[in-house]
C-alpha cells in the first residue's frame, strides 16, 4: 500500500497520535495502579481511609476505559487518513472530556475547576490537561489550522 498523504495539520496529528495516548496510558495507569494517588487527586479532601473494594472496582474499569480511550485514538486515528472517521472519534471523546469535567463537581465542587493549589500531578492530569485537550477538539472540529487546500478534504467529513 502507497504512504498516504495526510491534510491533518502536524500539530493535531501529535496530539491526537502520541501526546494524547500516552496521557490517557498514564492515567490509567494511576486509576489501576496507584488508586490512593488518583482519588486524591481528584478530591479536595484527602481521605486516610485507603481504597474499599467497590471503589477498587470503578477506579478499575475507569482504568479499562481510559486504556479504550487511548488505543482508539492512537490506533483507528493512525489506520486512517479520512476526516470523517477523524471528526467523528474526536467528536466523541470531546463528549467525554465534559462527561470527565463534570464528574469532578461531585468530588471536590466547582472550585476544582480553577483552584490550582488543589491540584497535585493527578489534577493536573485531571482539570487544566483536559482543558488543552478540550481546545484542541473543538479547533479540530472547527477546522482550526487546516490549509485552504484541505478545504475539500474537510467538507467531504
Amino acid at each position: 500500500m502507497p504512504p498516504r498523504q495526510s491534510v491533518l495539520p502536524l500539530t493535531y496529528r501529535f496530539l491526537f497520535l502520541i501526546a494524547e495516548p500516552l496521557a490517557a496510558l498514564a492515567c490509567a495507569y494511576h486509576a489501576h495502579f496507584r488508586q490512593d494517588a488518583y482519588l486524591q487527586g481528584i478530591t479536595t479532601s484527602s481521605s486516610q481511609q485507603g481504597v474499599g473494594p467497590a471503589t477498587s472496582a470503578a477506579l478499575s474499569q475507569l482504568a479499562a476505559q481510559y486504556l479504550l480511550a487511548a488505543l482508539a485514538e492512537a490506533l483507528v486515528l493512525r489506520s486512517t487518513g479520512d476526516l470523517a472517521v477523524w471528526r467523528t472519534l474526536i467528536a466523541a471523546l470531546l463528549a467525554a472530556d465534559f462527561a470527565r469535567l463534570y464528574a469532578l463537581v461531585g468530588a471536590g465542587g466547582w472550585d476544582i475547576y480553577w483552584d490550582a493549589r488543589a491540584w497535585d500531578g493527578v489534577g493536573w492530569a485531571c482539570v487544566p490537561l483536559v482543558y488543552v485537550c478540550v481546545a484542541a477538539r473543538v479547533a479540530f472540529l472547527a477546522g482550526v489550522g487546516f490549509r485552504a487546500g484541505s478545504a475539500k478534504a474537510k467538507a467531504k467529513a
